[in-house]
């Protein structure tokens, strides 16, 4: 560690893309592990990722409206975790859902910059123009600016399926054709 800078022990953005060459597991945190995300399943959840040495444990609590607090647990060499959130609305699901669609990912900071391709009824198929992906937007959460598309902040683009009697937690109940 003596050759690091301390400035670069306190704080290095997207810490988990870079690596190190430390030995040892590196606990980082000050960057949401959804960041890493962009074409995942979107979640919160650590990244434990032994291989490479790093556990990615921010989960954006405070600074994404769907973040959450996580904790690592460290028994006996084994790494797993446990998380708390706000969210506090939740509704038990009627009918199951199988998705069909296959859609995974999320429009993540620093990536919010978009193009349009298709529209939809309730979603667009756009570009991500700087993580240069393609991705389903629902369309409350597509932006115009001066300079162009963009996309509300932090937004899933992953579809999940549930199952009837399964509780969900709402994130957002003011769009068209789906909670989310």
């Amino acid at each position: 560690m003596a050759k690091y800078r301390r400035s670069g022990c306190l704080y290095t953005p997207a810490f988990y893309e870079k690596g190190h060459s430390v030995d040892k597991p590196v606990i980082v945190g000050h960057w949401p592990v959804i960041n890493y995300r962009t074409e995942e399943l979107s979640t919160h959840n650590p990244i434990i990722d032994l291989d490479n040495n790093i556990i990615a444990i921010d989960g954006g609590n405070q600074i994404k409206a769907s973040g959450q607090l996580n904790a690592l647990i460290i028994n006996q060499g084994e790494y797993s975790f446990t998380y708390m959130d706000e969210l506090k609305d939740s509704i038990t699901i009627k009918q199951t859902h199988n998705d069909s669609l296959g859609w995974i990912g999320s429009v993540n900071y620093p990536y919010y910059q978009i193009e349009p391709i298709e529209k939809e009824q309730y979603f667009t198929r756009c570009k991500n123009t700087n993580a240069n992906i393609q991705q389903w937007v629902k369309n409350e959460y597509i932006l115009e600016n001066n300079d162009g598309y963009y996309c509300k902040e932090g937004v899933s683009t992953t579809t999940v399926s549930v199952n009837q009697g399964e509780e969900v937690y709402i994130l957002d109940d003011n769009c068209v054709g789906y909670i989310l």
